[in-house]
């Protein structure tokens, strides 16, 4: 990446997280489970990929985060999961390399604004939130509101944990529940704030 401020991943191959079971996970939650978030990540591996598509089956509310970490982001299962999620969260460029490997649809979207409609309406998306860096986020509800947000202006120390610090916010805010534009907002600053310290959480005052 051309941003020194961009974290860099190294992601070693069968990992503890590829084998998981989900039958502790059902006995834990018991059925159905309210809110499943995943990462498009758990799945790289047959057995944590069946283990998450047994748990999908029984959530009410599901919520994925993309994480296109190269070679771990094979296009027919990312397709797999975006149709049995309800809600997305990725950034702009997962958003583009989803449009480009998607149907016809989405190959002819351009803005922002016009490849997540695209998208959000090929795979029939509750809500999809698209975070862009210093340019904000993007939030699409519904058939017709897209919501749009300002990054706040802080000195960037770190960008690691940033995706995560969003994305927890703004579910913990739109199951509050607070109006979209609000949860927004909120998912904004936190992000913002990770981003102003080094290491992916804050340090306590």
């Amino acid at each position: 990446t051309s941003n020194p401020q961009a974290p860099r991943y190294t992601i070693e191959p069968m990992a503890a997280w590829d084998f998981i079971d989900a039958e502790p996970y059902l006995r834990l939650a018991g059925q159905p489970i309210e809110v499943l978030v995943f990462g498009s990540l758990a799945a790289r591996h047959a057995v944590a990929r069946q283990a998450l598509l047994t748990l999908l089956d029984r959530a009410r509310l599901k919520v994925l985060d993309v994480n296109l970490r190269p070679p771990f982001d094979d296009a027919a299962t990312l397709r797999l999961l975006l149709e049995r999620a309800d809600w997305v969260k990725l950034n702009e460029q997962e958003l583009r390399a989803i449009g480009a490997a998607g149907r016809a649809a989405t190959r002819a979207a351009t803005s922002i604004e016009a490849l997540a409609r695209s998208v959000q309406a090929s795979y029939g998306l509750a809500a999809l939130c698209v975070t862009l860096g210093e340019q904000g986020a993007v939030l699409l509800c519904g058939d017709d509101i897209i919501y749009r947000q300002r990054a706040y202006a802080v000195r960037v120390v770190d960008t690691l944990g940033c995706g995560d610090a969003f994305l927890a916010t703004w579910l913990a805010a739109m199951l509050e529940p607070l109006d979209p534009a609000a949860a927004l907002e909120r998912a904004a600053a936190a992000a913002a704030l990770v981003a102003s310290s080094a290491g992916a959480v804050i340090a306590p005052v």
